[in-house]
């Protein structure tokens, strides 16, 4: 196989174990190229097994965050050989848990910009 369909397959581990890891998180956990972790994310997102989360900061710039769909957590259980129903349960990954933990963030981003602008609006 070659290096790209390795770095597709790293990041894809790499986001089972740390999942909403931004693109430059994963440059440096995999020891890989800027470019190389661009190609890789893209096809992921191209074959649908990660989605994109994009921070709602004003103040900052966004920065995209990556976590596996339901198709990429299957792919991930057909590598290591055993039913999704077991590799769910087994690294407690699951596109349910996902998107409540995306909420939550976007929630915790609108508090934390709700706050900054009520202190900016007493001095």
């Amino acid at each position: 196989m070659g290096r790209r369909f390795l770095i597709r397959d790293e990041i894809l581990k790499a986001l089972r174990d740390h999942p909403f890891f931004s693109r430059r998180q994963l440059e440096l956990y995999l020891h890989a190229s800027s470019a190389g972790v661009r190609y890789g994310l893209r096809e992921l997102r191209k074959r649908q097994w990660i989605w994109q989360a994009n921070a709602r900061q004003p103040s900052m710039r966004a920065r995209a965050i990556y976590a596996p769909t339901r198709a990429g957590i299957q792919e991930l259980a057909r590598h290591a050989g055993v039913p999704l129903s077991d590799y769910v349960a087994q690294t407690r990954l699951s596109p349910e848990r996902l998107n409540r933990l995306v909420l939550t963030m976007e929630r915790v981003f609108q508090l934390r910009t709700l706050f900054l602008w009520l202190a900016g609006a007493k001095s």
